[in-house]
């Protein structure tokens, strides 16, 4: 299965809206954990090109990069108690061919990090 940051996004969306983590996991625990990658880039990078946009989401208008990328770090530690598997990816200076080219690496990798023969 592959979805576009249903968890993570969750715990990040309903802490702005004044939720606690317990809560908010009360409502999603039962979603099958598979891998979650989280793409981090520089606040100020983000802030640049949020700034060039005719038009900004809820949570775009509601937070800001920074705070948004601290909330992303306290929902994966609190998905790593959960046994989730996570990796950061970092995009910083990356293309993104070369940010594909990372995530498929740690595809072909097992939960210890060894390679999937």
């Amino acid at each position: 299965m592959v979805t576009d940051r249903y968890v993570p996004s969750s715990l990040v969306l309903q802490a702005l809206d004044g939720l606690d983590l317990p809560e908010i996991w009360s409502y999603n625990r039962y979603v099958m954990p598979a891998i979650t990658f989280y793409l981090e880039e520089d606040p100020e990078v983000i802030a640049g090109r949020l700034a060039a946009r005719e038009s900004l989401t809820r949570l775009e208008q509601v937070g800001n990069p920074r705070q948004e990328l601290e909330l992303y770090r306290r929902a994966m530690a609190f998905l790593g108690g959960e046994t989730w598997r996570q990796h950061v990816i970092d995009c910083q200076g990356k293309n993104p061919e070369q940010v594909v080219a990372g995530i498929v690496d740690l595809l072909d990798t097992d939960n210890r990090g060894q390679p999937i023969e």
